[in-house]
């Protein structure tokens, strides 16, 4: 029965890593395409204000293409490093999770896209620490 115990407790862990990881790309994807949409409605005319719903969902699917698959690599090779360096130092965690998600970022597109990788990084430490934080406070 422990052995069952604890396969549940780490597929546990693992999904729960891997459900942060696709929160945090949607959450910044969500924020990069509003904040796109709305300096360009700020510097555009009077066609950005016609062209803006359909704008904001073009530049949203084109930012969760290209983050949904950097979450499951995240999710499985990064989320388990940030958990080890969560344990010495809540900063660690975040520089971890910073790094590792600007770098597979890095690895499959260009700069630009890798700052939205780092965005998604601090995103998801901040959700991880959040979740530990209730599992705690539950657990007592």
């Amino acid at each position: 029965m422990s052995a069952r115990m604890a396969v549940g407790s780490v597929l546990t862990a693992a999904l729960r890593c891997l459900g942060l990881a696709l929160l945090a790309a949607a959450l910044v994807s969500f924020g990069a395409a509003t904040v796109l949409v709305v300096v360009s409605l700020i510097t555009g005319g009077r066609e950005a204000w016609q062209d803006a719903p359909y704008a904001w969902v073009g530049v949203f699917a084109l930012a969760l293409a290209f983050g949904l698959p950097a979450a499951l690599m995240f999710g499985v090779l990064v989320a388990p490093l940030v958990a080890l360096a969560g344990r010495v130092h809540r900063g660690w965690a975040l520089l971890t999770s910073a790094v590792g998600g600007g770098v597979l970022v890095l690895l499959t597109t260009n700069l630009s896209f890798a700052v939205l990788g780092v965005l998604g990084g601090m995103v998801y430490a901040g959700l991880a620490q959040h979740a530990s934080n209730e599992t705690q406070t539950s657990n007592r």
